[in-house]
């Protein structure tokens, strides 16, 4: 069989960013000249957001044989370049045959060298690639094989197989759906793809099925409407200007980052915050500022027996970050409206449950501190902007290496009514410092197999009974710079206070 011929053109967001993957020509803007037939237009949609978790489409094509024969990746950080659609025919009129099509929806940035085709699973490490890193792509007898590949835990890798039959025309829908992140198709021996042996995923949570001649249907228009953004879907209804909790709707999210930062590696209690991966989350509700001195003592004042914060009935600091920083006083002393600190992540956790919730998971607190709000995932609530001393209570205390150079500011922590510049866009408070805050999980590393191996829907790692090591997020009045991805683990500490998650909104 002749080896298809193909070429592309793009028409752009304004024609729904229609692509022509043919075997003879692609027409300009507008409609795609009709090819000889047999023809196929393939039809790509994704529910899942975008830019903020597919913002590239990479598309890669495979004769019957499984012969790798073109690649092509493109931008798509639009919402108005979805669904995407490209037409695959044969330059025989009266010639049929079969193309195998890989897609592959990602992020922005998201990649790995290529080294071959490397079998991953989501628990596991990729397979080590062979000597000649195949399979490679040759065009004319010359190398072609494009340089990088999208990271297998931040895409959704589908394959389909279409069958061009002489005569025939339809087209080919393809939804990359969400349950599908991080499930690298199972292309084939050395990278060829083959029906009966190649496997991908279709709509399943880590599940993949054999991979089967598409139906094609009889209708060849291009559909104008998108699922993007459905996966996961709970919307939120629109909060008080005055609630104090906010409401923050379910769908995917990013947990993680690339690498560590060099600040964070610096610090020997420091969790690592790789890999990066896609996860969901459903609909949740979380307090609009740090669980305060006055909403903690009016909690013990109505019936909460559990564990209290420790008492500083003194002035805060600066003398010592372990006591003398604390917060609560036996009766008030001016400090109502400053975080709780000095309290044990026991306690912590009883008094949300007494409120009605619980300690924030690590996928929700760093959601709604890197994400919620924002189209793409941000290094601090506000955005990526560098945090300054006006912008939020950071460097107070020349402690621990910082310089202090905030400290002019107020030294140790500070009231809620400072640091108004510390706010995501959701219009939560001083995620970024004042105070670093208890989170739910068990302080695990992200290549521990519960988060290699758990659910991608609210993922959670149970924390042990009687801990003496908890975990936290965030930094606090200390930290010269302060960022979200910084997860460590404490006991009782100065710096520490929390903030409560619910499953509903709290009355």
């Amino acid at each position: 069989m002749r080896m298809p011929w193909t070429r592309l053109s793009s028409c752009g967001p304004a024609a729904r960013a229609l692509l022509a993957i043919s075997v003879v020509a692609a027409g300009g803007c507008g409609q795609v000249e009709k090819a000889p037939l047999p023809e196929a237009l393939v039809v790509v949609d994704t529910n899942l957001p975008v830019p903020l978790v597919v913002g590239r489409l990479r598309v890669d094509l495979y004769t019957e044989d499984g012969t790798w024969f073109e690649s092509n990746d493109f931008g798509r950080a639009d919402v108005r370049d979805w669904p995407v659609s490209f037409s695959v025919y044969s330059p025989d009129e009266g010639e049929g045959r079969g193309i195998f099509v890989r897609l592959r929806a990602y992020p922005e940035g998201y990649v790995e060298t290529y080294e071959g085709e490397r079998v991953r699973d989501w628990d596991a490490p990729l397979a080590q690639p062979q000597a000649t890193r195949e399979p490679r792509l040759l065009r004319d007898g010359v190398d072609a094989t494009p340089a990088e590949a999208p990271l297998p835990l931040m895409t959704v890798d589908r394959l389909v197989f279409v069958r061009l039959e002489p005569g025939k025309r339809g087209r080919l829908p393809v939804l990359l759906h969400g349950a599908c992140v991080g499930t690298m198709a199972h292309v084939g021996p050395e990278g060829r793809p083959a029906l009966g042996v190649s496997t991908s995923c279709v709509d399943k949570e880590k599940e993949r099925s054999l991979v089967a001649e598409g139906a094609l249907e009889a209708n060849m228009d291009r559909p104008t409407s998108s699922a993007i953004g459905t996966w996961l879907r709970e919307p939120c209804e629109p909060d008080a200007p005055d609630s104090p909790t906010v409401c923050i709707a379910g769908g995917a999210t990013v947990l993680g980052t690339v690498e560590n930062s060099d600040y964070a590696a610096s610090i020997a209690s420091m969790l690592n915050t790789v890999p990066v991966r896609i996860f969901g989350l459903h609909r949740y509700y979380l307090d609009r500022d740090e669980v305060t001195v006055a909403r903690a003592r009016a909690a013990i004042e109505a019936g909460y027996t559990g564990a209290r914060p420790a008492r500083n009935d003194g002035p805060v600091g600066p003398r010592t970050t372990r006591d003398q920083d604390c917060t609560f006083s036996s009766t008030p002393m001016g400090r109502e409206d400053y975080a709780a600190t000095c309290m044990g992540w026991d306690g912590a956790r009883a008094m949300c449950q007494f409120f009605g919730g619980d300690l924030p998971t690590e996928l929700q607190w760093e959601h709604a501190a890197t994400v919620a709000g924002h189209a793409q995932k941000r290094r601090f609530p506000w955005g990526n902007d560098a945090p300054t001393c006006e912008r939020t209570v950071v460097d107070r205390e020349p402690a621990g290496g910082p310089s202090g150079h905030c400290a002019a500011l107020g030294r140790g922590p500070r009231p809620s009514s400072e640091s108004e510049g510390d706010l995501s866009p959701l219009g939560i408070k001083r995620l970024a410092g004042n105070v670093s805050e208890f989170v739910l999980d068990e302080p695990l590393p992200y290549t521990a197999d519960c988060w290699l191996k758990g659910p991608l829907v609210n993922p959670f790692c149970p924390p042990p009974k009687n801990a003496d090591r908890r975990p936290f997020r965030g930094d606090g009045f200390i930290q010269l710079n302060p960022r979200p991805a910084y997860r460590t683990q404490l006991s009782t500490y100065a710096t520490l206070g929390f903030r409560c998650a619910y499953a509903r909104r709290p009355r």
